[in-house]
C-alpha cells in the first residue's frame, strides 16, 4: 500500500490534523521524531493536498510503501513503547528491541492484550517492585503478556487462566513462541476460586475482583490489581485490609488505576519510573525537504461521508461513519466551524479527541453515560479509552453565544478495524452562563 510521510514541527501537528484528517479516509498514523511528528496518510491521496493541508509547518514529505494487512501495518506505523525502561511488547512483525530489554512477541489472534493498553503497562511497572521468586498467578491473562513477562523475570511455576478458551489458547502459544514455561487454563474466576500463589496479578474488571476477593483461601505474598478506575480501586484495596495486605504502590493513567497490595513488612524494590521512552523503527525514509508554499486552506465543514440536516428548531444535525484500522485516527464528525472528533482504534477501546476549531472555550458537561469527562479545556481529549456506545455533552463558547452538542458515539471493534458511527445535535445552549 502507498503512503505519504508527512513530517511537521510539534507544535503545529494538532493543527495540521485539522485540515489533514478530513483528506484520509484511510487514517492518519502520528508518530514521534523529536521535535517533529510524523503523520503517515495511507492510500491514494494527492501528495500536493495533503502538504497544503499540514502549512507552514510542514518541514518534509516522502513517499513510502507500507504493509496491506492491518495489523501488519499497525507494526509497521505504531511506535512499539519501551515500558518502564525495561520491557518491549511487539507484534512479531514490529523489529526486535535493543539487547538489555525483555522482549514479549504477542501474536494477538482473537485475545486481548498487545501492550498498548494503560493497565497492561502499569502491571508490568509494577511488577519490578517485586523480588521474582516463587509460583505466579495471571487472573485475567488476554494473550499472555503478563504470565510471559513473569517467566522471562523470574517467576515459576507460572499459571495463566482466562474465562475466554480463544484467550487461553493465545497465552498458550505467545508462551511457546517466547520460549517460556507457562501452563494456561480455562477458569471462570466469578463461579470458581482464584488459583492460589506467592504472586497474583488480576487485571479484571471490578466484579470480578469483588469475585476473586470473595473466593480467595489465603492471601498471597503480593497482588496486583488492575483493570479498574481509581475509586474502583479503591474498593478493592479495602477489601484486602483484613488480610494484611495493604496498598504499596499505585498508578493511575487515563482513569486507570494499578495498585501493588503487599503486607507492610515486605521490601520492595523501588518503583521506576512510569514515563517510559519510544522505541524507535531502524532506518529512515527519504526526504524531500518542503518550503511553505501559499496561504493555508480553510478549515473543512464536511466529511465526505457526513450527512447533514436543518432541523425546525435551528439546531445542526450530524452523522457521518468510517472504518478505522488499529492504531491509525480517523476524523468521523466535524461541526462546521466548531470542532473535530476523531477516535483512535487501540486494543479493543477506543480513543476520542475532541479539537476545538471555533476559537472559543470549550467546556464539557456532565455525561449522558460512562465515562465521565469533567475537564475544562480548549481542546478536550478523553484519555480513558472508550467503549461502545459513549454519549458526551460539549458546551462550545460562552453566554449568548455558547453553543450545546450532544454526542453519542457508537462503535463496533474487531481485529483487524472498527466500524465507528458518531451522531451529533448542534444548537444553541439554554443557560450556558449558569453552568460555566
Amino acid at each position: 500500500m502507498r503512503a505519504i510521510a508527512l513530517r511537521v514541527r510539534a507544535e503545529d501537528a494538532e493543527a495540521a490534523l485539522d485540515r489533514l484528517l478530513a483528506l484520509a479516509p484511510a487514517g492518519v498514523y502520528d508518530r514521534e521524531r523529536g521535535p517533529l511528528v510524523e503523520l503517515v496518510v495511507c492510500g491514494d491521496a494527492d501528495e500536493g493536498a495533503l502538504a497544503a493541508a499540514c502549512g507552514p509547518g510542514l518541514v518534509s514529505v516522502a513517499a513510502l510503501e507500507v504493509p496491506d494487512d492491518p495489523q501488519e501495518r499497525f507494526a509497521a506505523l505504531v511506535d512499539t513503547p519501551v515500558i518502564a525502561g525495561r520491557f518491549v511488547v511487539r507484534p512479531p512483525a514490529a523489529p526486535p528491541p535493543a539487547a538489555g530489554l525483555v522482549d514479549i512477541v504477542i501474536e494477538r489472534g482473537s485475545a486481548f492484550g498487545t501492550g498498548l493498553h494503560p493497565t497492561t503497562q502499569r502491571c508490568l511497572e509494577l511488577l519490578l517492585a517485586l523480588e521474582p521468586e516463587g509460583s505466579f498467578a495471571d487472573l485475567g491473562c488476554g494473550t499472555g503478556v503478563l504470565s510471559i513477562a513473569a517467566a522471562k523475570l523470574g517467576w515459576s511455576p507460572v499459571l495463566a487462566v482466562d474465562h475466554d478458551e480463544g484467550s487461553v489458547e493465545s497465552a498458550r502459544a505467545n508462551a511457546a513462541s517466547n520460549g517460556v514455561d507457562v501452563e494456561a487454563r480455562r477458569v471462570d474466576l466469578v463461579a470458581e476460586p482464584a488459583p492460589a500463589a506467592e504472586t497474583v496479578v488480576a487485571n479484571v474488571p471490578v466484579f470480578v475482583q469483588r469475585a476473586v476477593r470473595a473466593g480467595l483461601e489465603r492471601p498471597p505474598r503480593a497482588l496486583v490489581v488492575s483493570g479498574v478506575t481509581a475509586a474502583e480501586a479503591d474498593e478493592v484495596v479495602a477489601s484486602y485490609a483484613d488480610l494484611g495486605l495493604v496498598e504499596r504502590g499505585r498508578f493511575v493513567q487515563s482513569a486507570w488505576a494499578a495498585v501493588l497490595l503487599a503486607p507492610p513488612e515486605l521490601e520492595l524494590r523501588p518503583l521506576p519510573d512510569a514515563t517510559g521512552r519510544p522505541l524507535r523503527l531502524p532506518g529512515d525514509v527519504g526526504e524531500t525537504r518542503v518550503e511553505p508554499a501559499g496561504p493555508l486552506p480553510p478549515l473543512p465543514v464536511s466529511l465526505p461521508v457526513q450527512l447533514e440536516s436543518r432541523l425546525p428548531n435551528g439546531e445542526l444535525a450530524l452523522s457521518s461513519a468510517c472504518v478505522l484500522p488499529p492504531g491509525a485516527r480517523v476524523a468521523v464528525l466535524l461541526a462546521p466551524g466548531l470542532f473535530r472528533l476523531d477516535v483512535r482504534h487501540l486494543e479493543d477501546t477506543l480513543k476520542l479527541s475532541v479539537r476545538n476549531l471555533s476559537g472559543t472555550l470549550l467546556r464539557s458537561l456532565p455525561d449522558q453515560g460512562a465515562p465521565a469527562t469533567v475537564v475544562t479545556t480548549s481542546d478536550l481529549t478523553i484519555e480513558r479509552p472508550l467503549a461502545t456506545n459513549a454519549r458526551m455533552r460539549l458546551l462550545i463558547g460562552a453566554g449568548a453565544e455558547a453553543l450545546e452538542a450532544a454526542i453519542v458515539l457508537n462503535a463496533l471493534s474487531g481485529t483487524a478495524a472498527s466500524r465507528i458511527v458518531a451522531q451529533a445535535i448542534v444548537g444553541p445552549a439554554l443557560g450556558a452562563e449558569s453552568r460555566l
